[in-house]
């Protein structure tokens, strides 16, 4: 945020405004708060909804706010920013309930699911972008949740094989969602060249298992709705990786992945229309 010379541009543009907009209401509208009551609800009658609403109510106030403070760069923010920040630490957990089946991250014996891998990548693009203007016993309480909820139950499954963490060597969205949250905390937050090194080689290594999940020519048997999301969160990964390693990994770099990137076009039936197969809606596009 303290280049001033790119976020001023962006501050001109008309997303700017309309981010600006949607997060000046959270400077006195309280976030929302939350509910163990509620969380548990799913335990009860195996329906997700409202336990699913509570966490992605909260979910997606961060990069919000992140992106107002980056775009005015007043200081505004900054408190509210760390009140999120704090309130999720304090959360008991950030898997979704249905993605913990014996409450085992409840209880505080934490894995990684696909929106705690979300939180995490927004924990690490906020301190990226905002570390030096925000309160050090803040980003310290940051980063050891990143550590005990992120990094150490992650490397604990490297080591066993038979660990919490199935989706490092699956073929579906969940490989290429964790696996780009996780790189990206990682090296937006750790500044050990060693760590950082570690960091490269799990996400260029790993993701090779979602591309294993496509069809030789590229089709996706998860659909279209899990294509646009794996396979976005795996364009994330590789801009990630291209950033931390000055363009010399490149996951593009693979004649299988454009054939995957052309699935879209060659499934579409007509003007937005594809195949509701697998997980898909009728109307995914």
């Amino acid at each position: 945020a303290t280049n001033r010379l790119v976020w001023d541009s962006v501050a001109k543009l008309e997303f700017a405004q309309n981010v600006l907009a949607s997060a000046e209401p959270y400077l006195s509208k309280p976030f929302p708060v939350w509910n163990d009551s509620v969380y548990k609800l799913y335990y009860v009658t195996g329906a997700r909804d409202q336990t699913d609403a509570l966490m992605r109510s909260r979910q997606v106030l961060l990069p919000m706010l992140v992106l107002a403070e980056c775009v005015e760069n007043k200081g505004r923010f900054i408190p509210v920013i760390e009140k999120v920040m704090v309130s999720y630490c304090n959360q008991p957990t950030w898997t979704l309930a249905a993605h913990d089946w014996n409450m085992d991250n409840f209880k505080g014996n934490f894995g990684v699911d696909l929106h705690a891998a979300n939180i995490a990548h927004q924990f690490g693009q906020t301190l990226h972008l905002l570390g030096s203007k925000m309160n050090p016993k803040v980003k310290k309480l940051a980063l050891q949740n990143l550590d005990k909820r992120i990094f150490a139950p992650v490397s604990k499954s490297l080591t066993n094989p038979g660990g919490q963490q199935w989706w490092l060597t699956t073929t579906n969205n969940w490989n290429a969602v964790c696996v780009s949250g996780v790189t990206s905390a990682a090296l937006a937050t750790q500044t050990d060249v060693n760590v950082r090194a570690f960091y490269v080689t799990f996400g260029q290594q790993l993701i090779t298992n979602f591309l294993n999940g496509f069809l030789d020519d590229g089709y996706c048997v998860e659909g279209i709705g899990y294509f646009s999301y794996g396979f976005g969160n795996f364009m994330l990964l590789r801009e990630t990786l291209m950033n931390a390693t000055n363009g010399r990994v490149d996951l593009f770099n693979n004649p299988k992945v454009s054939k995957i990137a052309n699935y879209p076009l060659k499934s579409e039936i007509q003007n937005g229309i594809f195949p509701a197969i697998a997980d898909c809606g009728t109307h995914s596009q």
